[in-house]
């Protein structure tokens, strides 16, 4: 039997890295003729820089610059320096994961960090740089990266704002000058929705990094603010683009004031790492992949969106492992997934899977195995 494992990482828990490691000894101690494949993966969010890592040689740098609260962090990104090309992954200094649950609030954090990351990789000679968006504990529109890189933001009154979430209904001026024209930014991220409204970056994800109801209304309004401020400041209408909301927005920012494209990140890790040549020399048996959360989200644009779609157009069943699942047999299936199971039962806290990931995954392939075996 062979065997292709291409998880996410799951959030606040354990990473595709991990999760590929722990399939791949667990089956191999049941059956020692399994053969295993292993695919680091990452839709742009959380492990993007692991899954670039794993497919391309390239080198890691390691920089001061600040985390959500602009507190002094060190973080990486990585860099190859005959393409002079970077590789960027947000989460790494403008993620959630830096910060305590108490200290989680989209009105005050910024991706600040995320530009000064940004910054030192253009200057050390990038020419190009890919940018994982996803996991981001903000809702500032990106302009704490585009604050870093050289335009600044005004008030009615002429004074300077600070670029977070709750100053966005402030901006009444752009000015400055942005410091790096040639550039090329690339968006990486499956994320398909707009700037603002009620499937946008503040209504369908601000909750989750600390929002109140009152807030994400009045994040949502800074959002649509702002977007009609750069209009007016001359800088082109990216507030509809399919994934403009990505990253508290931060997508929108990059597009708007960076010139940036915008492409999948599932279609780009899957071309980085090849893994279609893969499935076409191993002739594999079974996909397994897996990330914190198996929903309708899960089914529109992320990676085991894409993985489906993969064991698809191969002809190869694919299983979906979570943390939590919230499809029906049905709903999974019609989305090209043959069988799913959460890593615990549900007699098990979230708050246990989560912390303990690990012990629970080890006991997967024993429950897999069989299941597969009568396939």
């Amino acid at each position: 039997m062979k065997i292709l494992i291409i998880p996410d990482s799951f959030k606040d828990s354990i990473s595709s890295t991990e999760i590929i490691t722990i399939f791949s000894k667990e089956f191999k101690s049941l059956d020692n003729e399994i053969e295993i494949f292993g695919c680091v993966a990452s839709d742009g969010g959380e492990g993007f820089l692991d899954a670039v890592a794993n497919s391309v040689d390239i080198s890691e740098i390691t920089i001061n610059t600040v985390d959500p609260l602009n507190r002094q962090i060190k973080s990486k990104y990585l860099f190859q320096n005959d393409s002079k090309t970077a590789y960027v992954e947000l989460a790494q200094a403008s993620g959630l994961e830096l910060l305590k649950i108490e200290e989680r609030n989209p009105k005050l954090t910024s991706t600040k960090g995320t530009g000064i990351i940004i910054e030192d990789a253009i200057r050390r000679g990038a020419e190009t740089v890919f940018i994982g968006l996803g996991g981001s504990a903000t809702t500032d529109a990106g302009l704490g990266i585009v604050d870093q890189l050289g335009l600044q933001f005004f008030d009615i009154k002429g004074e300077l704002l600070e670029p977070n979430g709750e100053n966005l209904i402030k901006v009444q001026f752009i000015k400055g000058n942005y410091l790096f024209p040639n550039v090329k930014f690339v968006v990486v991220n499956d994320v398909n929705n707009p700037l603002f409204g009620p499937n946008g970056a503040a209504f369908i994800y601000a909750k989750q990094k600390g929002a109140n109801e009152e807030d994400i209304i009045e994040l949502d309004s800074g959002l649509r603010h702002i977007s009609e401020i750069a209009k007016e400041n001359g800088f082109k209408d990216s507030a509809e683009v399919a994934g403009a909301g990505a990253a508290g927005g931060a997508a929108f920012g990059l597009m708007t004031f960076c010139n940036a494209e915008f492409i999948s990140g599932i279609e780009f890790i899957f071309k980085l790492s090849r893994v279609e040549d893969i499935l076409k020399i191993n002739k594999v048996d079974f996909i397994i992949t897996g990330e914190g959360s198996l929903d309708s989200q899960s089914l529109q644009g992320k990676l085991i969106s894409g993985v489906s779609g993969l064991g698809k157009r191969f002809k190869v069943p694919v299983i979906a492992i979570c943390g939590r699942l919230a499809l029906s047999q049905n709903e999974y299936k019609q989305h090209g997934i043959f069988y799913a199971t959460t890593i615990a039962d549900a007699s098990v806290s979230k708050h246990e899977s989560i912390k303990n990931a690990e012990k629970y995954l080890r006991t997967i392939p024993r429950k897999l195995l069989p299941i597969m075996k009568d396939y």
